[in-house]
């Protein structure tokens, strides 16, 4: 066994799940009329992160 491979594994494991970790903390908050006052979460159209249905006008102030 190399001396080096189960540090590797933790370090890469520890990596992994700190970026999902970060990546789902996020609030999130999804496009309206309603005017919205925040400095950072996610961004989503109506449909979430699925596509949404065509022709929709969505004005919102951020």
């Amino acid at each position: 066994m190399k001396p080096f491979s189960n540090m590797k594994t933790t370090l890469l494991g520890t990596t992994l799940l700190f970026l999902t970790t970060i990546s789902y903390s996020q609030k999130s908050y999804t496009m309206s009329e309603d005017t919205l006052t925040v400095c950072e979460g996610l961004y989503l159209n109506p449909g979430g992160k699925e596509t949404y249905a065509p022709n929709m006008h969505i004005t919102q102030t951020i």
